[in-house]
């Protein structure tokens, strides 16, 4: 039996709960390859940021010890 209302696929509540605690409901579920995709894009991202960060801390020390006038 499937507790989602017809013509509600997000909710996955009783009619009268909060939207948004339907929605977090709805996608705090794992929901198998789909869900490991995301962690793994969300990875990429995380990876990629990093040395980035790493830069502009690096350019923002430098330039706060030694500024150009």
């Amino acid at each position: 039996m499937d507790p989602t209302p017809a013509g509600s696929p997000l909710c996955s509540c009783s009619p009268g709960s909060s939207d948004t605690i339907c929605i977090y409901l709805a996608v705090s579920k794992p929901k198998g390859w789909l869900h490991k995709k995301a962690w793994f894009i969300a990875g990429i991202f995380v990876l990629l940021t990093i040395p980035v960060s790493m830069c502009g801390i690096r350019q923002h020390r430098v330039h706060y010890t030694q500024p150009e006038l």
